[in-house]
């Protein structure tokens, strides 16, 4: 039986090292999980080094996971290889970026509304367009009304009230669930909705 051995040795050509994502979203959540994989074609016994912008994150596998991102998570990760020990070789991967998104941002122009005036509060998150949204006030999920006094648009991202009332009055939150993962975000900071006048 014929047998080979490949024997790397610094003098070959660099060999290739490639840094892999899965999954290959370009933009995560928080709540969500991804892993990186550091690969070498080239024979076998190389150590792994793991770096987020610049900072070794004292991680020495071929494989990566980030768990339960964070928006602190976000950042240029990038990997290395070393094998040998008189004399060390050591080999880079090109970084791959990675963008956490998903602020809740929960907006209206102003706070205190006079009564018949229209309002409408909007519930924005990054990163993606397939959100759709779900409102609460003072705890309770909001429902679109029969009369279309309240309303919401086609995600839900705004809530519409025609008519400003005393019934209106309250602090309004929102959530969100992105359609096409399995992402869903925390509750809203709150937003208190006073109104004023006689009906």
């Amino acid at each position: 039986m014929l047998m080979a051995f490949y024997v790397y040795r610094p003098s070959d050509k660099k060999p290739s090292v490639t840094l892999t994502q899965d999954p290959e979203y370009k933009v995560m959540f928080p709540g969500e999980s991804v892993s990186f994989s550091c690969n070498i074609k080239v024979s076998s016994g190389w150590k792994y080094q793991w770096y987020k912008d610049g900072k070794h994150l004292g991680h020495s596998k071929k494989t990566y996971p980030v768990k339960s991102i964070e928006t602190t998570s976000g950042g240029l990760y990038k990997c290395e290889v070393q094998r040998g020990t008189d004399e060390v070789v050591t080999y880079s991967s090109q970084p791959i970026p990675l963008k956490v998104e998903g602020e809740k941002l929960l907006t209206s122009s102003k706070h205190l509304f006079e009564v018949r005036r229209p309002v409408t509060l909007s519930c924005v998150m990054d990163g993606s367009s397939d959100w759709k949204y779900t409102w609460y006030k003072d705890g309770q999920e909001v429902q679109k009304t029969p009369d279309n006094a309240l309303s919401f648009d086609r995600d839900a991202s705004r809530l519409n009230i025609t008519s400003a009332s005393s019934l209106n009055r309250g602090q309004y939150n929102c959530s969100a669930k992105l359609k096409s993962r399995s992402v869903s975000s925390t509750l809203s900071s709150g937003l208190t909705l006073s109104v004023y006048g006689k009906i």
